[in-house]
């Protein structure tokens, strides 16, 4: 028997509020469990408004768990919503922009670079030249990161153990598939002039992207070479997008049973943990 529509409404708030108060303490597993124990009752929920802040709040989550590329396409989704107010879809779009930037090179980034190059309020954005060029695979030049830079959140501001921050990580990833783009054999050296970073960064950073298969070339360590190669014909399957993809399938999915077969749906959802 479906959960009556009130039930599933009040159902709904009691785990948005849990994970609200866990994504506050900064317990993000726990934030996650509670949002998506929300989505299951989606289906369900005639409130509108409910349901904003539903995807908001799932937003905000992905945001902090460093899925960028999945958060990005959420705020995109609000940026474009009815229910919000002009400064509220400002605020979302802003998100969207933020969070592709910083966004790892796969399908979901590229679907999203698409999304806000063609979306004329975007053009007037901070870090609308770095979509730009991110878009056209063209180099992205150091002066336009610093106003970029005060945008960012502190989960977005972290250091890796090389100590680069996401948005200086993104940047040289992007930065070296643009010059694999320019040339087949270059230096160490003359990459580091180019981009304007450490020669040493440059041998790190390139020997990384080989050996994820991000890209096709490789390094001689005794020349100080880079030789691109063209693409293979079967490139290596992006898992982080795959799995990002497999996981909003995941979602569809429930969604659709709880659409076309709400009953049986409900009586799962009544079986769960809360």
């Amino acid at each position: 028997m479906a959960v009556p529509a009130e039930e599933a409404t009040e159902k709904m708030v009691e785990h948005l509020r849990a994970a609200e108060t866990a994504l506050q303490a900064n317990d993000l597993e726990e934030a996650e469990n509670n949002v998506t124990r929300a989505s299951m009752l989606q289906a369900q929920i005639s409130d509108e408004n409910l349901m904003i802040r539903y995807k908001a709040l799932y937003a905000q989550i992905l945001d902090k768990n460093n899925r960028f590329a999945e958060a990005g396409l959420r705020y995109y989704d609000l940026s474009v919503r009815s229910q919000l107010t002009a400064d509220e879809k400002t605020q979302a779009l802003q998100n969207s922009v933020i969070c592709t930037v910083l966004a790892p090179p796969g399908m979901h980034r590229t679907r999203l670079l698409k999304l806000l190059v063609k979306d004329d309020r975007v053009e007037n954005f901070v870090g609308f030249k770095i979509l730009q060029n991110m878009f056209m695979e063209k180099l992205i030049s150091p002066d336009l990161l610093p106003h970029f830079e005060v945008l960012l959140k502190e989960n977005q501001k972290i250091r890796d153990r090389d100590g680069n921050t996401i948005l200086e990580k993104a940047v040289l990833q992007h930065n070296l598939l643009a010059v694999s783009r320019i040339y087949k054999c270059v230096s160490f050296d003359d990459v580091s002039e180019l981009l304007g970073i450490a020669p040493e960064l440059v041998e790190t950073a390139v020997t990384r992207l080989i050996s994820t298969g991000s890209l096709n070339g490789e390094v001689d360590q005794i020349d100080r070479l880079i030789t691109f190669k063209e693409p293979e014909k079967k490139s290596p399957i992006d898992w982080n997008s795959y799995v990002i993809s497999v996981c909003e399938q995941t979602n569809r999915v429930n969604e659709l049973i709880a659409t076309h077969h709400p009953e049986w749906h409900a009586q799962r959802v009544q079986n769960q943990p809360n």
